[in-house]
């Protein structure tokens, strides 16, 4: 449950489908784990028991571009820049993709999976966005509301390239753990990548929301994974 990039709504929506396959779809001998970014890999329990699994499930709550600390780790960066912040969230989030992976590595013979349900990361905010104090949205941000104000073509390609080489690292991890990573878009059939709310112009909501997409796929796809992604099915 990736909650660092899966907005509040799109996490009450994904509960009843995510329920729906575990009571229908699972083995009798498939064990489950529940995981977190912040979860500690030695803390996951894995059960044959659905009604955990469900429970589990129901207390699922996302916080995409919410950066109000709940722990004391968060506390320690929750007033660096917002971009800071998504940076260390989407580096705690592939840190716990790699962990997971050894961790079931670790435990059977034979292909594993995770279910990673995520609305992708995001490689560069839009100006929008880009609040100097993550926890004070909006506090000293000229661009806040600004539609016609874009990311810098320059920095957004740099951050593109950062987060596909940290990116390589968790499927490789992957690969030698023999696991599939399958990215489930909680979006559904995605249109927009902000809420009308936030300001941000047609063609950079356009662009954000493409690169989000792509990052599902390219984790997917080098895992021997599937990518559920623009569908409501």
């Amino acid at each position: 449950f990736n909650d660092y990039h899966v907005r509040l709504g799109n996490s009450l929506w994904v509960k009843e489908p995510l329920i729906r396959f575990v009571q229908t779809q699972l083995r009798p001998n498939d064990i489950v784990g529940i995981m977190y970014p912040l979860t500690p890999v030695n803390d996951i329990t894995f059960t044959r028991n659905q009604a955990q699994v469900v429970s589990a499930i129901e207390n699922f709550e996302g916080r995409k571009f919410n950066y109000q600390p709940r722990n004391q780790f968060e506390e320690q960066y929750a007033f660096y820049p917002a971009a800071t912040v998504e940076r260390i969230r989407n580096q705690i989030t592939m840190s716990a993709l790699k962990a997971a992976a050894i961790r079931m590595g670790g435990l059977r013979e034979g292909r594993k999976s995770i279910i990673f349900v995520s609305e992708g990361f995001t490689a560069a905010l839009p100006p929008q966005l880009s609040d100097p104090v993550a926890a004070m949205p909006g506090l000293g941000n000229p661009n806040r509301g600004n539609s016609t104000a874009t990311t810098d073509e320059r920095y957004a390609w740099s951050s593109e390239i950062d987060m596909l080489t940290d990116m390589r690292d968790v499927f490789q991890t992957a690969n030698t753990q023999n696991t599939s990573i399958y990215s489930v878009d909680p979006r559904g059939l995605a249109v927009f990548e902000y809420g009308i709310n936030e300001g941000v112009g047609i063609q950079q909501d356009a662009a954000g929301l493409k690169s989000s997409l792509d990052t599902l796929h390219v984790l997917s796809n080098n895992t021997d994974g599937r990518a559920i992604v623009n569908r409501n099915d």
